[in-house]
């Protein structure tokens, strides 16, 4: 075969595996913009029978949360299955790298989250689940919560992120995958929506660097759980709960 037949055949290759990740990167966020941040999907999963003896506001959060974990993992998995390639080419992989991010993250995001907590507008922001019924609400919103940021992190740590490198550079790749990561912060607090851009940035840094999206899962799950329980502590929700 001529070196003219290979380049056409890697052209015409590179064109549909472009097509691919442009159309399933696209469903995914116009399904989270229209469907999940608009509450349509809450909404009509915690309709189902299932949820009907659940409270309204914890059937309609887990609703969410169903549904976001669905469309962030789902999707991705049919286009990487469907290229033949493996969730690992992707970012998918947990390793022993970053040992230290582990031991250093709690000492530098606790204090953070708790400084924040205290505003009044992360107060009506967090938890989604704005006041659990019980301690048993709270555990089973949050681990539903929590689920759904590893699957955040697979999205666009992962999927996204590792799809875009193949075709352009690391710092390109970073930042075309941080900039529709903020977009989906934009109906949260200010300070977070400027923030979200710029952890981005790291966490793509840090998947790039040590192989691996599990780092990105830890950071957000700290930082998400973390400002949830202080922001319910702020909110005094803990002492009513035990009067």
């Amino acid at each position: 075969m001529s070196h003219k037949s290979l380049d056409t055949t890697k052209s015409i290759r590179d064109s549909y595996y472009l097509f691919f990740i442009i159309t399933t990167c696209s469903v995914v966020l116009l399904l989270q913009n229209y469907l999940s941040a608009s509450g349509i999907a809450g909404n009509f999963i915690s309709g189902l029978p299932f949820f009907i003896n659940f409270n309204t506001s914890f059937a309609y959060v887990l609703g969410w949360g169903i549904f976001t974990i669905f469309i962030y993992t789902f999707i991705p998995l049919v286009t990487i299955y469907a290229l033949k390639e493996t969730p690992k080419q992707y970012g998918f992989s947990f390793n022993k790298n970053g040992k230290l991010i582990y031991l250093i993250a709690p000492i530098l995001i606790l204090p953070i989250t708790f400084i924040f907590s205290k505003s009044q507008d992360f107060q009506n922001t967090y938890p989604f689940l704005s006041n659990p019924n019980s301690f048993i609400e709270l555990i089973c919103w949050e681990a539903i919560y929590l689920v759904q940021f590893a699957a955040l992190e697979f999205f666009f740590r992962g999927f996204m992120l590792h799809a875009i490198l193949r075709l352009t550079n690391v710092w390109v790749a970073i930042l075309l995958t941080s900039t529709p990561y903020m977009l989906i912060h934009l109906v949260k607090p200010t300070p977070e929506t400027i923030a979200s851009f710029f952890g981005s940035i790291l966490l793509c840094w840090i998947a790039i660097k040590f192989k691996t999206i599990a780092i990105g899962i830890y950071l957000h799950i700290l930082l998400a759980a973390s400002m949830d329980l202080f922001a319910l502590f702020n909110k005094g929700w803990f002492s009513k709960i035990y009067i």
